[in-house]
């Protein structure tokens, strides 16, 4: 009975090749989804967005190891009646451009009115700059590669664990 059950090692090999399978997959796939994929939908969405007037009230530049370089702005506008208050920048809402931002955050300094880009069926939801960085989006190449390593390597585990269960029935089907 003992020839039907893996080894220890073989099992934890497997176990391993597994849980790298589904981290390559789950981090390239969430990857390839915020730098490139969400920007460039939002930048199709934002196409029919109306630009109003809107007041800047607080401007800083942020960094951090993890993003980089990030215009933090809130301002205030005017749309359909009500008084919204808004703090998106651009269309990258994870890494962005850091020469970008630091250029942006330069153009903005000295700002008290900009023009914002709004969409007239939610108010709420604006934003400053509609610009795609290539740079960022490129970065998604690298982690769809590892979404697809992740995927074959999933496909290998499960066609493998496949075969090692035929196997397992014919030797037990033998005896």
């Amino acid at each position: 009975m003992r020839f039907l059950l893996p080894s220890p090692a073989s099992l934890l090999s497997r176990l391993l090749l597994l849980l790298a399978a589904l981290l390559l997959l789950a981090v390239g796939t969430v990857s390839v989804w915020r730098l490139a994929l969400s920007p460039l939908l939002d930048a199709a969405r934002s196409r029919h967005w109306v630009r109003v007037e809107a007041r800047l009230q607080d401007l800083s530049l942020d960094y951090s190891p993890a993003q980089g370089a990030r215009v933090l702005p809130v301002y205030r506008y005017r749309f359909a009646g009500q008084t919204v208050r808004g703090t998106r920048f651009g269309l990258h809402s994870w890494l962005d451009d850091a020469d970008a931002q630091r250029a942006a955050y330069v153009d903005l300094l000295y700002r008290n009115k900009i023009r914002v880009w709004v969409n007239p069926r939610r108010p709420e939801e604006s934003l400053i700059d509609r610009e795609l960085h290539l740079s960022v989006m490129l970065m998604a190449l690298p982690a769809l590669a590892a979404a697809l390593a992740g995927g074959a390597l999933l496909w290998a585990a499960g066609v493998a664990a496949r075969d090692a269960w035929r196997l397992r029935r014919a030797r037990a089907r033998r005896v």
